[in-house]
C-alpha cells in the first residue's frame, strides 16, 4: 500500500508534464501555421501564390504584410517570391540565383527576388512564360532601379516592393500590347495579300492579246474545202429590165 501511495504523486507529475508538453506543441503548431499564413498569399481566382522566405529575419510581421500587399497584383499572372538567404560564397551571384529559382519556384511562371548576404547581391529573375517578356538584362535593370530607392532612404520593404511594382507594370504593358500586335499582324497579312493580287492581275493584263486576224488565220489553217458545185433547182421569176430609149 505504501508503494502505491508513493507512486501516485509520480504519476500525477508525469501527467502534468505530458499535458504541458502537449500544450506547448499545439501552441508551436499554431504559431507555425500563423507564421506561414502571414508569409504567403494565394490568389483565390488564379491560384497563383506570393511567398516571403526570410531566412535572415530582416522583416517584421508588419513588413511582411506590407510586402505581400505589394506582391499581390502579380498573382493575377503568375507566382511571386521574396527570399533572403546566405549562399556561403560557393557560387557566383548569377549561378546561385539560377539554383534558388529552381528550388523556390519549382519551374512555375513567376518572379523571384533574392537578397543574398553571402555574395552581397540583390538579384531579380523571371522564369517560365515570363522569361521572354522580362529578360535577365531587363531584370538586372529593375534590380538596379530598386536599389536606388534604398540609396534614397528606402527601407527593407521599399526595395523589393519597388521590384514587384516594376514587374507588374511590365506585365500590364505586355498584356495591353498583345491585341495591338495581333491587329497589326492581321493588317500586314491583308496588305500583303492585296499586293500579291495586284501584281498577278497587272502581269496578266500585260500579256499580249490575240488579234481577230490571227484568230481567222488560225481557223483557215484548220479548214479544208473541195471544188464548188452549182446545181439548178427551179426558176421562180424572170427579171427583164426595160431598155432606155
Amino acid at each position: 500500500m505504501g508503494n502505491r501511495k508513493d507512486r501516485l504523486p509520480c504519476c500525477m507529475a508525469l501527467l502534468i508534464a505530458a499535458g504541458m508538453l502537449f500544450t506547448l506543441w499545439v501552441t508551436g503548431v499554431r504559431a507555425e501555421a500563423e507564421e506561414a499564413e502571414n508569409d504567403s498569399y494565394t490568389n483565390p481566382v488564379t491560384g497563383h501564390q506570393a511567398r516571403i522566405i526570410d531566412e535572415l529575419g530582416t522583416l517584421s510581421a508588419e513588413d511582411k504584410a506590407e510586402l505581400l500587399r505589394a506582391m499581390e497584383p502579380i498573382t493575377r499572372y503568375g507566382d511571386a517570391a521574396y527570399k533572403t538567404t546566405v549562399s556561403g560564397g560557393a557560387f557566383d551571384a548569377d549561378k546561385y540565383m539560377d539554383i534558388q529559382y529552381g528550388a523556390t519556384m519549382a519551374g512555375k511562371t513567376g518572379v523571384l527576388v533574392l537578397l543574398d548576404a553571402g555574395n552581397h547581391s540583390f538579384k531579380v529573375r523571371c522564369g517560365g512564360k515570363w522569361e521572354d517578356m522580362i529578360t535577365k538584362r531587363q531584370a538586372d535593370t529593375i534590380a538596379a532601379n530598386a536599389l536606388r530607392t534604398f540609396e534614397q532612404g528606402g527601407g527593407a520593404v521599399t526595395v523589393p516592393g519597388s521590384v514587384f511594382e516594376q514587374v507588374f507594370n511590365r506585365l500590364e504593358q505586355v498584356r495591353k500590347a498583345r491585341p495591338v500586335k495581333y491587329i497589326c499582324n492581321a493588317m500586314l497579312a491583308l496588305i500583303l495579300a492585296m499586293l500579291i493580287n495586284f501584281v498577278l492581275v497587272d502581269k496578266m493584263s500585260r500579256m499580249q492579246k490575240t488579234s481577230d486576224q490571227e484568230i481567222l488565220e488560225s481557223i483557215a489553217g484548220y479548214c479544208r474545202h473541195g471544188e464548188v458545185m452549182i446545181e439548178y433547182l427551179t426558176r421562180t421569176e424572170t427579171y427583164s429590165p426595160q431598155t432606155k430609149r
